[in-house]
């Protein structure tokens, strides 16, 4: 590796050969993984620390800059004072602009690596806000159209599609007199001398191809809804009875008798 400092040849030592250390200017370097990392001397600038190095383990030995410097006391040489690269030598002291220069694009070569990995995160916290904002709309866009759709549909057309079936036989008369909603199928009921089927409160009933025979065949009172679709109602005193706020309505109905409506009860079948 070349020195990060003056880029000069290294030498690997140390212990273990764990360090490295520059031959030209004495700077000395960690290894840190498959990377190299400066090692700060002790007085702060980049002359060779000649104690630290012994310490990590490299023999004594005089590096390129020293020799040279011997050699020629005139010689340049390197000093770092404040993070600024000198170079001190009989005409004065200036800035090594070359080494600025590189330090400079390290410190570039810095930012826009990090610049770059800032932009890749915030695309990717974006992409996801942006899908989980999406999958959220979407959400409350399909419970608000569920409830729309379900708004305004007639309560037999629920209990049809429920199919809250009774186990209803016709042997004996019904009564429905609550809150429920039921479904009555195919059932054959011959009653003589009975009401048939009776509705009251807030019952909603639905019937079916049913047939019904009887003295009263439906008797629906309070605000119970029947919805009747075919079969037939025969009542020898009366086929269908509404009282109070009841309805009844049907189509494709068979009645034989007669439908006596009283107070705000309707009876439309057909």
């Amino acid at each position: 590796m070349k020195c990060m400092v003056c880029g000069g040849d290294t030498e690997v030592g140390g212990t273990g050969g764990a360090y490295a250390r520059c031959l030209r200017c004495g700077y000395l370097f960690a290894k840190q993984g498959d990377a190299w990392a400066p090692l700060m001397p002790a007085h702060g600038g980049i002359a060779p620390d000649h104690a630290q190095a012994e310490a990590l383990g490299f023999p004594p030995r005089e590096t390129d800059n020293e020799r040279k410097r011997r050699e020629d006391p005139g010689i340049a040489r390197h000093e770092n004072v404040g993070g600024v690269p000198l170079l001190v030598d009989r005409a004065g002291v200036r800035v090594d602009q070359s080494r600025l220069a590189a330090k400079i694009e390290r410190k570039i070569d810095q930012k826009i690596s990090q610049t770059i990995t800032g932009l890749w995160m915030g695309a990717l916290f974006f992409v996801v806000f942006l899908g989980a904002f999406a999958w959220g709309a979407w959400f409350i866009y399909s419970k608000v159209k569920e409830a729309m759709d379900d708004r305004g549909k007639p309560a037999a057309s629920k209990v049809a599609h429920d199919e809250a079936l009774s186990d209803w036989d016709g042997k004996e008369p019904f009564t429905c007199a609550g809150v429920d909603e039921v479904v009555i199928k195919k059932v054959k009921a011959k009653l003589d001398g009975e009401t048939a089927i009776t509705v009251s409160a807030n019952c909603r009933l639905s019937l079916v191809d049913v047939d019904l025979d009887a003295e009263v065949g439906i008797l629906a009172r309070g605000n119970g809804e029947v919805t009747i679709k075919g079969g037939s109602i025969k009542g020898s005193k009366a086929a269908i009875v509404a009282e109070g706020n009841a309805t009844v309505t049907g189509k494709g109905t068979d009645v034989s008798g007669a439908n006596k409506p009283s107070g705000h009860g309707h009876i439309d079948v057909h």
